[in-house]
């Protein structure tokens, strides 16, 4: 496989599956078919992959390829798996598979592993919100768990994809790292999206839009640009403590909203009492705590 010409096939033509799937066959590998339930998106697939198979069904796989990636939803993983291992018409053994799921335990492949297959999760680290965005999985970073001879082909393909590769030990260290990557990518999303609605009922959408886009494209400079929690700024960095009684007061009759508040907020603290700071600002922070843990 070191040429880069090795075959694959996909199952599942959802946000990563289809970029990947696509990325791939940019950095020379050959895409010999990919299973997709939606009309629409095979269509697409037909016209980017014109010398793959457009597949509708599992069944329908043929045994022409050297690794398989299983790229759906994560509940969905271990059936999938076991159709897979139950399908006579592929030799199973010394092929690779690979799930890219961030949390899906190995053993939801043991049925493929059974049949002298090699598995391991290959999971990118990225935010996909779309379909066919294949420079989505290009010079990013992936993590991998799973045997010697998938770990050889996870880091083959992250060398393809000018990629970083991230081998973890355990179960634990996967989901933790999942968990962290939740909170940087979804949880932003939430924030900015939560911060929007709430403005807009002052300022209008378009307004508020405009409004908490700058704000994010700011805040993030400032995290490439400052170290550690040098990037905070407003109440918190202050240590004002009757700003965040304001802000707690209006929550008041939004529980959701005002937990969140308080959980971010607890956190950021707990961080900043870490960091060498000003013994004042100490005290300010620790009232801050006690406030936001008895309300």
């Amino acid at each position: 496989m070191s040429e880069g010409s090795a075959s694959f096939s996909v199952v599942g033509a959802g946000r990563v599956g289809t970029s990947l799937a696509l990325a791939l066959v940019r950095t020379g590998f050959r895409c010999a078919s990919i299973v997709a339930r939606q009309t629409t998106t095979r269509a697409v697939l037909r016209r980017r992959l014109l010398r793959s198979d457009i597949l509708k069904s599992i069944s329908d796989l043929k045994d022409n390829f050297q690794f398989v990636i299983i790229a759906v939803r994560d509940g969905e993983i271990r059936s999938v798996a076991d159709l897979l291992g139950a399908n006579r018409n592929i030799e199973w053994r010394d092929k690779i598979v690979f799930h890219t799921s961030g949390v899906v335990e190995l053993d939801a492949l043991d049925k493929l592993k059974a049949r002298g297959a090699n598995i391991g999760a290959f999971h990118p680290l990225a935010p996909f919100a779309s379909k066919f965005a294949s420079q989505k999985a290009r010079s990013i970073f992936y993590d991998f768990a799973g045997d010697k001879k998938s770990l050889r082909l996870a880091r083959e393909l992250a060398h393809r994809l000018e990629s970083r590769l991230f081998v973890l030990k355990s179960e634990r260290e996967r989901t933790m790292l999942h968990v962290a990557s939740v909170l940087a990518s979804n949880f932003t999303v939430i924030a900015a999206r939560t911060s929007e609605e709430m403005a807009a009922g002052i300022i209008g959408s378009g307004n508020s839009k405009s409004v908490i886009d700058r704000l994010l494209s700011d805040t993030v400079d400032n995290i490439f640009s400052k170290k550690g929690y040098e990037a905070l700024t407003g109440p918190l960095a202050r240590g004002d403590i009757n700003v965040i009684q304001k802000h707690l007061r209006i929550l008041e009759n939004d529980p959701p909203l005002l937990q969140f508040y308080k959980s971010s907020a607890l956190l950021g603290i707990e961080s900043l009492l870490k960091t060498n700071l000003q013994n004042a600002r100490d005290s300010r922070l620790i009232r801050i705590k006690k406030l936001l843990e008895d309300k």
